[in-house]
């Protein structure tokens, strides 16, 4: 049996394509390492209503392994997608960016809407909406900070 050149070809080519992609993301705006559990309410003040959206597309060119996404902070060539974890990602990240001194949302609450067309298209829109909070900063506490760390500047009051 022999295999046609082309097709050799097009299967390097396709095993030899990499990724490709751009991000922008406020540390911790997921709360991966700042919790309220651990908080007491004199610790943080609610700062105002905070809303964002994005949306991301994905694109795939089935039967072929290849999918184009695209969302705000990201785009590219991948293999395999994930198209709502990065809109809600852009959705917090723009939330918590559209309100001054903000350090994440309190109870965020997500509003999905996929439109799909099969395994080709589909467009994921999420909306986010929370309280924007402002951790004070040891200063704000009255507390001295262990040896070997940064105070956090006092923000100006308004």
């Amino acid at each position: 049996m022999r295999i046609p050149s082309k097709t050799v070809v097009l299967v390097v080519t396709l095993a030899l394509t990499g990724c490709a992609s751009q991000a922008t993301a406020i540390q911790g705006t997921r709360l991966d390492a700042l919790t309220f559990d651990g908080l007491k309410r004199s610790e943080y003040r609610v700062i105002d209503k905070a809303r964002g959206d994005a949306c991301g597309t994905y694109v795939g060119l089935w039967p072929i392994p290849v999918f184009w996404i695209d969302t705000p902070n990201e785009s590219g060539v991948i293999f395999g997608h994930g198209i709502s974890a990065k809109a809600a990602d852009a959705a917090t990240y723009r939330a918590i960016s559209a309100v001054p001194n903000a350090d994440a949302i309190l109870s965020p609450v997500y509003h999905v809407e996929e439109k799909s067309a099969g395994i080709w298209y589909s467009k994921t829109c999420v909306t986010v909406r929370g309280k924007a909070v402002e951790v004070k900063s040891d200063d704000e506490l009255g507390r001295q900070s262990p040896p070997g760390t940064l105070l956090l500047p006092t923000a100006p009051s308004r």
